[in-house]
């Protein structure tokens, strides 16, 4: 769990990339973590170079 959230912490830190990001998370009978961000670059991620 710690490498995924170091991962959603380095796109949170991306000021060119996410705009604005929530983190939440739990345990639903196994643990959880969501993250969603905001983006003005979505073409870039569905499509990338």
């Amino acid at each position: 769990m710690e490498a995924i959230n170091n991962s959603f912490a380095d796109i949170a830190r991306n000021a060119d990339l996410c705009a604005n990001h929530a983190f939440d998370s739990g345990d639903d009978l196994g643990a959880y973590i969501n993250f969603t961000f905001g983006t003005l670059l979505s073409t870039e991620i569905i499509e990338p170079d």
